[in-house]
């Protein structure tokens, strides 16, 4: 028996059809379930008429069914489908708590890293951006580390893009990873938390 007689693998190939549709076409939320919900409604009405006769869009419908799901589980991630995402709040500077989930190489002007924004101006809040914490001349700059927490008052900005067109696009990169802003602070622009809840990337 061949391998995609099977329906399991089908559904599969369906739902991962559907998950990178969903990532290229960033569609709407509300759309692409409101969409889903027609289609499920119409393959209830199909599956009832099925017992008695041979409908031959059953299938089909089964399969959109499944590629639409798989629309709406990628489209679910993207910022525009999160109220909560730190890019649809006010852009200005704010008060951020943020959470360290990774530390970057740095280079020779700065440490880098990975951080989740919990909450901004003591509002609770989504995403990930881009840290970088300056390296102060003459001194010993604080590093940080993964699932350090800490305050500081900043304004998130957009990432660059490359200047030239060949250049490695670093935005689309960090876009790729959900990382759509960042922030450039020194030691003195941050408060350490001692209420940092520890992950197991962190211990």
């Amino acid at each position: 028996m061949r391998v995609f007689d099977f329906i399991a693998v089908k559904l599969t190939l369906c739902l991962l059809t559907g998950i990178l549709i969903g990532w290229y076409l960033k569609a709407s939320l509300v759309w692409v379930a409101a969409f889903l919900i027609t289609v499920l409604i119409l393959l209830a009405i199909a599956k009832k008429f099925q017992k008695r006769n041979r409908i031959p869009f059953f299938g089909y419908l089964a399969f959109l069914s499944t590629i639409l799901l798989g629309v709406l589980c990628a489209s679910i991630h993207f910022p525009k489908n999160q109220p909560q995402h730190y890019l649809n709040l006010p852009q200005q500077e704010n008060e951020l708590s943020l959470k360290i989930t990774q530390v970057l190489k740095p280079n020779s002007y700065s440490y880098r890293y990975f951080a989740d924004v919990v909450q901004v101006d003591e509002q609770r809040a989504t995403g990930s951006i881009l840290v970088y914490l300056t390296k102060e001349k003459n001194t010993k700059t604080l590093s940080l580390s993964v699932d350090d927490e800490f305050l500081t008052y900043a304004s998130i900005e957009e990432i660059a893009p490359p200047l030239n067109p060949f250049q490695f696009n670093y935005k689309r990169y960090l876009a790729q990873n959900a990382v759509y802003g960042q922030i450039q602070i020194t030691e003195k622009q941050f408060l350490p938390l001692d209420s940092s809840t520890k992950t197991l990337a962190g211990m």
